[in-house]
């Protein structure tokens, strides 16, 4: 049958997957440990463990109460946070970090130590906790945070060089996924973190933009871990990064990260959460962001938008785009910029048609995508591929969209990505009903499974 979901992939899905890996608990032992505890004579049925993991099946009260003091969880909190809230899966998230160079640094250094390590699937913090990131950021001036330190080791020339290296791992990740480049990454944070507590630098400037490499590299080591399913790594990153651009006073970074924020929830997390992010974003770039940067967050917007169902605004975010996008000047444009090429435009208008059914406009959209796009950037040809059988899939054109499907599958052999395959999964997942009576689906089933074996 192959695999059909990430979680067949080493990631922990789920909090509760968490909670057990932790515990060393199978999902019998689980079921187990939920009828030792109730206290009424109940099977202990380890498919009712992995519906709720997989599924979005939430337990009955009497097995949320078991595992709760299995847990050590007191019961009210159940109704304080409701499944899967009031799992330990979270206890070690930072929270509360002040906008200052120390709480900066404490939460570089946190990411550093935790995130490559952390396999959880699972975004690590969502609600008001998630979004009052962005209010902060918005709001909080970040003023004269770093001294001039006199005879400093780090100079202009030195970040000249270490600003120079991100471009290129950058495109390393377009072309190989993030889940073969993230530890590369995350070293490559590491090592601006240390530099950052232990040295000191010829002039504020150069402080200032030695967080905003590390800024820069907490960012793309979010978007690796985003890349390999590991959602709450990915998040820690993230914070860090907003935290270090804010000390940087870099409003275009700090403004990315929330839109990438904001994707991460549109695919994992809460639609409201996701639009609050991108508006957030888009209002908290102000005068600072270039034509291009303004066209990149409206049109994450643009998606938040349709992931909600909020059709209007959704075209509305994506006209912004395209205005923005011809006044753009790449002179003028931050380096991490070079990713939103003009395929960047119709790729976001066809996924935000398809989000929102509209599959004759989300058809030659993806198609227009696929076009402009370099043969290079295989991941996001593959997530095009997919986009597209799943749109042609509403058109009820279910051969047109095995052909599409196998085309994705032929490109993903290259590609370290948990989210493409993710993604390839869900559409495996939707061909399934259609295999006794197409043979190309019959056909993508069987490339399918060979891939994943």
């Amino acid at each position: 049958m192959g695999v059909s979901s990430i979680s067949e992939l080493g990631v922990l899905v789920h909090p509760l997957t968490y909670v057990r890996k932790t515990r060393d608990w199978s999902e019998q032992r689980t079921a187990e440990v939920i009828r030792d505890h109730s206290g009424v004579n109940m099977a202990a049925n380890r498919n009712k463990v992995w519906r709720w993991e997989h599924w979005g099946v939430a337990p009955d009260r009497i097995s949320q109460l078991a595992l709760a003091k299995a847990l050590d969880v007191p019961a009210d909190e159940l109704d304080r946070h409701p499944w899967p809230a009031w799992l330990p899966a979270w206890d070690d998230f930072p929270v509360g970090i002040p906008w200052t160079r120390v709480g900066s640094l404490g939460l570089l250094s946190d990411a550093v130590e935790a995130c490559l390590r952390d396999r959880r699937g699972f975004m690590g913090v969502t609600g008001t906790a998630l979004t009052g990131l962005a209010v902060d950021w918005t709001t909080i001036d970040p003023g004269k945070l770093i001294a001039v330190a006199k005879g400093g080791q780090v100079d202009d020339e030195f970040v000249t060089w270490f600003e120079s290296r991100i471009p290129g791992l950058r495109r390393m990740d377009d072309r190989l996924g993030g889940k073969d480049l993230h530890s590369v990454v995350h070293a490559e944070l590491g090592f601006a973190t240390n530099l950052l507590k232990s040295s000191s630098f010829t002039s504020g400037t150069v402080g200032r933009r030695l967080y905003a490499v590390a800024g820069e590299l907490a960012q793309l080591a979010g978007w690796v871990a985003f890349d390999a399913g590991l959602h709450s790594a990915a998040q820690r990153y993230w914070q860090a990064g907003l935290h270090a651009a804010h000390t940087a006073g870099d409003r275009p970074l700090g403004a990315l990260i929330l839109s990438c924020l904001s994707w991460q929830a549109t695919q994992v997390g809460d639609a409201g959460d996701a639009v609050d992010l991108a508006e957030h974003a888009v209002t908290g770039a102000k005068d600072a962001a270039t034509a291009t940067t303004k066209a990149m967050l409206e049109v994450r917007l643009a998606f938040a938008y349709a992931r909600a169902s909020q059709a209007s605004e959704c075209e509305q975010a994506l006209d912004e785009a395209r205005n923005a996008f011809v006044a753009s000047d790449t002179a003028a444009d931050p380096s991490w910029t070079y990713w939103f090429s003009e395929a960047r435009l119709p790729e976001f208008a066809g996924h935000c048609y398809l989000e929102l059914n509209k599959a004759e406009q989300a058809v030659p959209a993806i198609t227009d995508a696929l076009v402009k796009y370099d043969e290079s950037y295989v991941r996001d040809r593959i997530l095009n591929l997919v986009w597209l059988a799943q749109a042609e899939l509403l058109r009820s054109e279910v051969e047109q969209a095995a052909q599409y499907g196998q085309q994705a599958l032929t490109l993903v052999a290259g590609v370290s990505s948990t989210y493409c395959l993710g993604q390839l999964c869900a559409l495996r997942n939707q061909l399934v009903p259609h295999q006794k009576s197409v043979p190309a689906v019959r056909d993508f089933e069987e490339q399918h499974t060979a891939l994943i074996a």
